[in-house]
């Protein structure tokens, strides 16, 4: 996609990440990105750390962009896709939330916007993640490249039928906060 702007609607530890991992390897710039937050303390944050733009109005944020992630708790996730239902439509829309599947979001969304859903696990926090992408997306073409790219930054790539993607978020999503568990309760042990 050229001239793609990103929006993020959520700023926490995996939006966290996506900017690092976006900006570091040159996919976007940072007046490419907005990121929506509703914590002051947060967008202040991620203003200062990545020079990129923040707001708490996600329409504003959306209308401005080519592809918006939603990047929020499951559970609120219900609400920002009513708030911003018109504002979505016939956007590029890829969602990082757990437990959603594209039909759900389609759903609330009315069925206008072009959906990919993402798994992404936290070592994408240090540039080693595992990143799983719906094959059943229904993004165009320029715009499935440039999600692949956002995920590439974040460490492997792989795309997989939607209906595995509850083994993909108990295994690849899930395993690898258990195993630091496992590694933190043995260092407590000893």
């Amino acid at each position: 996609m050229k001239n793609e702007r990103l929006t993020l609607i959520g700023g926490g530890n995996m939006a966290e990440a996506i900017l690092r991992g976006i900006l570091e390897s040159s996919v976007a710039e940072p007046g490419s990105v907005t990121v929506c937050e509703i914590s002051p303390e947060r967008r202040e944050t991620l203003s200062r750390r990545y020079a990129v733009s923040c707001t708490d109005s996600s329409a504003q944020a959306i209308e401005a962009s080519s592809m918006t992630m939603l990047a929020v708790k499951p559970d609120v996730l219900g609400g920002v896709l009513d708030e911003n239902r018109q504002h979505l439509a016939d956007k590029a829309v890829v969602s990082i939330c757990a437990g959603w599947t594209m039909a759900a979001i389609r759903e609330r969304l009315g069925g206008s916007a072009r959906l990919l859903r993402v798994m992404p696990n936290t070592p994408a926090m240090v540039g080693e993640g595992m990143s799983v992408l719906s094959a059943d997306h229904t993004l165009r073409d320029d715009e499935a490249a440039y999600a692949h790219s956002i995920f590439s930054a974040l460490g492997r790539v792989l795309s997989l039928p939607e209906k595995y993607f509850d083994a993909v978020t108990a295994v690849s999503g899930s395993g690898p906060a258990y195993v630091y568990l496992f590694i933190e309760a043995l260092a407590d042990g000893g």
